[in-house]
């Protein structure tokens, strides 16, 4: 165990601190706010906005490919009766 005994902490601030503190404020107004550095922006995040046929055109091979998955259930063989006997 240690030896050391427990000592509360004081929960005001001493003169001496108060002071202290002061001059950290002041140190802190005088220093200018750091800044990132400004970079040209990144040309493969600015794609340009596709033109409106093809938008129309990705709509309707969407739209003909549903349609075709919806015709293509239907067109299974009709099972063989005979192969069942």
């Amino acid at each position: 165990m240690s030896s050391a005994r427990y000592e509360r902490l004081p929960t005001s601030a001493s003169d001496d601190d108060i002071h202290l503190a002061d001059i950290d404020q002041d140190a802190d107004a005088e220093r200018a706010p750091y800044q990132f550095p400004v970079y040209p922006p990144d040309p493969r995040f600015h794609q340009p906005t596709p033109p409106a046929w093809v938008r129309a055109g990705l709509i309707i091979f969407v739209i003909f490919c549903l349609w075709l998955s919806y015709a293509i259930r239907g067109m299974h063989p009709p099972p063989n009766k005979e192969a069942w006997i």
